[in-house]
């Protein structure tokens, strides 16, 4: 699908393939629904390059400390795979310019609302 062009935006992250079909995107639109993706960096890139009228949400950890307390608090990462997000969260957080709007994630209720606002604000 990817080399058909079927895709929005692909991206490997953490060494597994992401995609989002456009035929999803469509469906979702045709429906007159917002689309809400959970995206990585290249992915969102990928996405405002070809929806460019888009909005732009990094969800960003408190600090890279509580990343990793979080992920070492799941219980089900390895101590390579913790690495390797860790990483990735680092330079992730070096785009996060790129996007309209930052929300750090210190309480989930409270970035859940902050996000719900930022749409309905936009809509």
């Amino acid at each position: 699908m990817r080399e058909d062009g079927k895709f929005a935006e692909s991206a490997q992250v953490h060494g597994s393939w992401y995609a989002t079909s456009k035929e999803f995107i469509k469906g979702i639109q045709d429906e007159g629904n917002d689309v809400l993706l959970e995206i990585d960096v290249q992915g969102a890139m990928n996405l405002k390059r070809l929806y460019p009228d888009s909005i732009t949400i990094f969800v960003a950890p408190p600090s890279l400390k509580e990343l990793e307390a979080r992920l070492r608090g799941r219980n089900s990462e390895t101590e390579e795979s913790i690495k390797k997000r860790l990483e990735n969260a680092k330079k992730e957080l070096e785009s996060k310019d790129f996007y309209e709007y930052i929300v750090v994630n210190k309480n989930l209720e409270e970035a859940i609302k902050e996000t719900i606002d930022i749409i309905n604000k936009r809509r």
